[in-house]
């Protein structure tokens, strides 16, 4: 069983009973939810194994005090659950934004039960990918408190009304007007759009709130009122720090999901990362990082590139040349920054350049 963007992938109430095996859980508010909804009829029971419970944006999973709940064997990687036998961690799927829920190569959930198989479903349908989405934001307010902003990208392949899609818990914002987003475009909804008068692309103010710098969660809910998509800040490495000339967090890469910290850099404001890697483009991550970063690129398919790094006073640490792993989507690179002080660096691979905090 495979259940994506849904409230409730799994709601048992009033004496349901069910027992969950090898199924993948995506994009929902809770996954799997016991309770009692009618007075007097009785909670619902669940067990959950082998799954997977991934990107949950409120929690994981939920069970009132009249229900039961076991889960075991299990991978989850949003909240914090109390039961045994669990692993917390990035599932690796192949592309959860397209609903590719195939594991890659080092998952943690692949042969990861007792038997040796792999958690979660065996058994994905066709389902077309996300459309809108949260590719960046900004609320460090290191301007100005007041200039802060979440950019929705149209990643899909037809033009969306806008009507009746909200921002929630972080801000307030819902779209009250028919407003229409073609495939590739976006939307800036901002908290004051003074800011942003040169914008070429629709900018919309925000109803209410502000972007905590201690971290919190965006919502973005569609017009029925499902959580599409949600990112759970924080100001603290692994998330990426803003800087000054640096304050815009940007979803690297439309194939990594945006939950996770190493799915974000930092970059100047509307100078924002494709969402396609063009040809020799690097993305390193996570960023920040603490024992090493993974380099992807396109590099000629040369048999070694030459790798430096510098200190941000222009003196040279070290020079490498290293052999990357080829793979069909590019070419690999793993670097150890295990040995760096805490700080950050200038990464240089060929003509390219990349700041990379170590913490």
């Amino acid at each position: 069983m495979t259940i994506a963007q849904c409230a409730l992938g799994v709601a048992l109430k009033d004496l349901g009973a069910a027992s969950i095996d090898h199924s993948t859980f995506y994009g929902n508010q809770i996954a799997v939810s016991v309770y009692e909804k009618n007075p007097g009829m009785g909670g619902g029971e669940a067990t959950v194994l082998r799954s997977i419970l991934s990107n949950s944006s409120d929690s994981p999973v939920f069970a009132d005090s009249l229900s039961t709940l076991f889960v075991s064997d299990a991978l989850y990687d949003s909240d914090t659950l109390a039961f045994d036998n669990l692993i917390e961690a990035n599932p690796l799927f192949a592309d959860p934004d397209g609903y590719d829920f195939a594991l890659l190569e080092g998952s943690p959930a692949s042969a990861a039960a007792a038997t040796g198989e792999d958690y979660g479903s065996s058994l994905f349908w066709d389902v077309s990918g996300r459309d809108v989405a949260i590719v960046e934001f900004g609320y460090a307010g290191l301007t100005d408190p007041n200039f802060e902003w979440i950019r929705l990208e149209n990643g899909g392949e037809a033009t969306i009304n806008l009507f009746g899609y909200a921002l929630d818990d972080a801000v307030s914002w819902v779209c009250l007007e028919d407003l229409m987003l073609a495939p590739g475009e976006s939307i800036w909804i901002v908290k004051d759009a003074s800011f942003f008068v040169e914008a070429e692309e629709l900018v919309r103010g925000w109803d209410g709130g502000q972007l905590a710098n201690e971290g919190e969660r965006i919502l973005l809910k569609d017009a029925a009122g499902i959580v599409i998509d949600f990112v759970r800040y924080e100001p603290v490495a692994p998330w990426p720090i803003p800087i000054a000339g640096s304050e815009a967090l940007v979803r690297v890469s439309a194939s990594l999901d945006n939950h996770f910290p190493e799915s974000w850099t930092t970059e100047a404001l509307n100078a924002t990362a494709e969402i396609t890697l063009p040809s020799r483009t690097l993305l390193v991550y996570p960023n920040p990082a603490a024992d090493a970063v993974v380099v992807w690129g396109d590099f000629d398919g040369s048999p070694t590139v030459e790798v430096s790094w510098y200190a941000l006073t222009g003196q040279r640490l070290n020079h490498m040349s290293v052999a990357p792993e080829v793979s069909p989507t590019g070419q690999r690179l793993q670097l150890n920054v295990g040995d760096f002080a805490p700080g950050t660096y200038l990464l240089r691979i060929g003509s390219q350049s990349r700041l990379v905090q170590v913490y």
